[in-house]
């Protein structure tokens, strides 16, 4: 969570009832960015996953270099 959604969130906490869904915009914001994180973290170990195995190939059948790119995906924004 952002500092400044986390010091939100510590200010309306005393202040108790009411603030629940102050608090519940805060807490929806901040899964929401997690998921975002954790599909982008997904797409990420993919990729790697893809390479291990291609490594892996290469090197039991003792090839001495193969390409190792992951396949383009449609919805993949180009690699910086």
């Amino acid at each position: 969570m952002p500092l400044s959604a986390l010091r939100a969130y510590a200010q309306l906490v005393p202040r108790g009832r009411g603030t629940e869904p102050e608090r519940l915009v805060l807490l929806r914001e901040h899964q929401e960015r997690l998921a975002g994180q954790m599909r982008e973290l997904s797409r990420c170990l993919d990729v790697i996953d893809y390479k291990v195995d291609m490594y892996e190939g290469v090197s039991d059948r003792g090839e001495a270099h193969r390409s190792c790119r992951a396949p383009s995906r449609p919805d993949a924004s180009p690699a910086a």
